[in-house]
């Protein structure tokens, strides 16, 4: 497994199978501004690494357009989309900095990663 892997199966598991576009925005937060503690899992990618530190909006865009269930629907399967949603509607670069309504969204999603088997734990990055 490879540390895109990890986020893209950390992912799938939180959206599920019919998730909003509140949903996606909320887990790019998550993955935006939370390090992620994995269990002793072997990284390809990164052998002996269990920390991954908050990703980059593009990459976290990456991710969401990825993992969307609906292949069809070609806007949400499109990277873009997602990176310039993000930026118009979400912005948030610091956990200090998230609203009241988007951080509840956020710490729902944060307690659905953090409840998979792989991961130790999830916290801000300060």
């Amino acid at each position: 497994m490879t540390t895109d892997d990890v986020h893209n199966v950390l992912a799938s598991a939180a959206l599920g199978s019919e998730p909003t576009d509140e949903d996606a925005l909320a887990l790019m937060i998550l993955l935006h501004t939370h390090r992620i503690s994995l269990h002793d899992l072997a990284l390809r990618d990164r052998p002996g690494v269990t920390e991954l530190e908050p990703i980059a909006q593009r990459h976290a865009a990456e991710v969401i357009a990825t993992v969307w269930p609906d292949r069809t629907d070609r806007r949400k399967t499109d990277p873009l989309h997602w990176y310039m949603l993000f930026n118009t509607r979400t912005p948030y670069e610091v956990v200090e900095d998230i609203p009241a309504d988007w951080a509840r969204l956020v710490e729902t999603l944060r307690g659905v990663v953090g409840a998979h088997g792989a991961v130790r734990g999830l916290e801000p990055e300060t």
